[in-house]
């Protein structure tokens, strides 16, 4: 079984490999020992950075006008198109694992229908590929949809899940409902994120701490009155009298840009100058699987990113989450936990303390909570999973049937 993954980012975030991780369970549910993850990806290759996963990856430039000659032909360590044609021929399936689409808040200009498939080509490359050329299966992956007001956006989610995605998973019912609704199709699949899959072990000297989870995306979105880095800091603030040590994890860390790191910084900064100290992990130089080793070993997290809020609670941490987009509140709520969110319209220093001192003095009842949940959690994804990634054609159902 050749499953090629696609429009994911792997390096320096937590969450491209989390989704891979999950995948990589998820087929070992279903095909033990007989699957093959080969994973495309556009843009950068670093290829000093070990990232640990059980998966080749292939970078290939995207193909916008800048890179369309080294999209066609490669350039340096990065595959031309030929090559990725090559790679999509073995596909048996291929898995679209792009997170958040069709959303006003990421892409929404306006233009007409032929702009807007040249841009469904730049957004989807290998799922545009692997359908129109290859006649490959295409899945798109447990994902959040909309907003969608935008013309454009409703025109690419109607002709991408009409003519690319031969089945397209919700990873919330809102999301389910508004992909729905543009397709007039209620036959989408709904389960919780992939990631929620990811194994993890635990970590000795983590025992105790708390994790606080930060964001450069939130701070785009932030409307509450007061500075997001200020409600962070005194948070710490409060946990740092608690005698509790806290420890800053930032999601995404790409080199010379400004990224989760950048805020991690700004906030020890902070506290330094009152003599506070955080430690800040370096995520840099980690694989996603120690990162969640850490998260899972904590005593509490305090979450603005996603995928370290999944990798929170899929390992039994109460959780609170600061949420910019309803992704968040539905993730809680899987996990009975909806009592434990901040927007990032409301969020304001005294209204986090107090969540996390009510958190604390709750925190065996919510862990058992969140422990309780976790079997349907897993159960609905692998649910959902097996019915993406199974092959409908007889040759391929006699070939995998007996293993």
């Amino acid at each position: 079984m050749t499953v090629i993954t696609c429009n994911l980012n792997k390096d320096y975030n937590l969450g491209g490999p989390s989704i891979l991780l999950g995948l990589d369970q998820l087929l070992k549910e279903i095909y033990p020992n007989h699957y093959k993850i080969i994973n495309l990806q556009a843009g950068e290759n670093p290829a000093a950075v070990d990232d640990g996963l059980p998966m080749e990856t292939f970078y290939y430039y995207p193909p916008t006008k800048r890179y369309i000659f080294r999209f066609l032909f490669g350039y340096k360590n990065h595959v031309g198109l030929a090559k990725l044609i090559s790679i999509i021929k073995k596909a048996d399936i291929v898995v679209d694992l792009y997170g958040i689409c069709f959303c006003d808040s990421l892409s929404g200009a306006e233009g007409n229908e032929t702009k807007y498939r040249l841009w469904d080509f730049g957004a989807f490359t290998i799922a545009v590929i692997s359908k129109l050329l290859l006649k490959k299966r295409v899945v798109k992956n447990m994902a959040s949809y909309g907003p969608m007001h935008s013309k454009y956006n409703r025109s690419s989610a109607k002709y991408m899940c009409t003519n690319i995605f031969d089945k397209v998973a919700a990873r919330e019912g809102l999301s389910r409902k508004r992909i729905a609704k543009v397709l007039k199709d209620t036959d989408i699949l709904l389960a919780p994120d992939i990631a929620n899959l990811m194994p993890y072990r635990q970590k000795k000297g983590m025992e105790g701490k708390i994790t606080v989870s930060v964001s450069h995306r939130i701070e785009k979105e932030w409307k509450s009155a007061e500075a997001y880095v200020d409600c962070i800091s005194n948070l710490c603030r409060f946990f740092a009298k608690e005698k509790m040590e806290v420890m800053i994890v930032p999601n995404e860390c790409k080199p010379s840009a400004y990224t989760d790191v950048s805020v991690a910084e700004k906030i020890r900064k902070n506290l330094k100058e009152q003599g506070i100290a955080v430690s800040i992990l370096p995520v840099a130089k980690m694989a996603a699987q120690d990162i969640k080793n850490v998260i899972a070993s904590s005593k509490l997290m305090v979450g603005s990113r996603y995928h370290s809020c999944v990798a929170a609670l899929s390992s039994g941490v109460p959780t609170i989450v600061i949420g910019w987009h309803n992704k968040y509140e539905e993730l809680l709520e899987k996990y009975g936990q909806s009592k434990w969110y901040l927007s990032c319209v409301e969020c304001t220093s005294e209204k986090l303390i107090s969540m996390a001192a009510d958190l604390l003095a709750n925190y065996e009842k919510e862990k058992a909570t969140i422990i309780g949940h976790r079997p349907d959690v897993q159960a609905q994804v692998l649910a959902a999973g097996r019915k993406l990634v199974t092959i409908h054609s007889q040759f391929a159902l006699d070939k995998y049937s007996k293993l």
